[in-house]
């Protein structure tokens, strides 16, 4: 096939009562296509919401991230929007590398001169 990844956005994806059938979807995608990146875009707060809450209490958001490779995270604010930015819509939100900020404990964001592929295509 002829795609990079597959992207879970619109509708909220990391909601409590999407992550059942979010968690099925990502499940079969991976099963199929190992090789494949999982990006995720979500208003929650990988630090403050995801893992400072959800980890605890919704019982499919730790085996989401341990499939998600990037995830954008916070709201989009209006006020805060900057066209100029990469993958994101406004400064407030931040790209994270969510395999390694859950390897090393603290939030690492995404770096795109370290995904040759996704770089390339971002200045198609």
């Amino acid at each position: 096939p002829a795609y990079q990844g597959l992207t879970l956005l619109g509708g909220e994806p990391m909601d409590s009562r999407n992550q059942p059938a979010v968690l099925s979807l990502v499940r079969r995608f991976k099963k199929m296509y190992p090789e494949k990146d999982l990006w995720c875009f979500t208003g929650y707060l990988y630090d403050q919401d995801l893992l400072g809450k959800m980890v605890d209490q919704v019982p499919e958001t730790r085996e989401l991230l341990g499939y998600i490779d990037v995830l954008v995270d916070g709201p989009f604010i209006l006020a805060e929007k900057d066209v100029t930015l990469l993958f994101k819509g406004s400064a407030n939100q931040r790209t994270i590398d969510v395999q390694k900020s859950l390897a090393s404990g603290t939030i690492v964001q995404w770096d795109p001169g370290q995904d040759t592929t996704i770089s390339h295509t971002a200045h198609l």
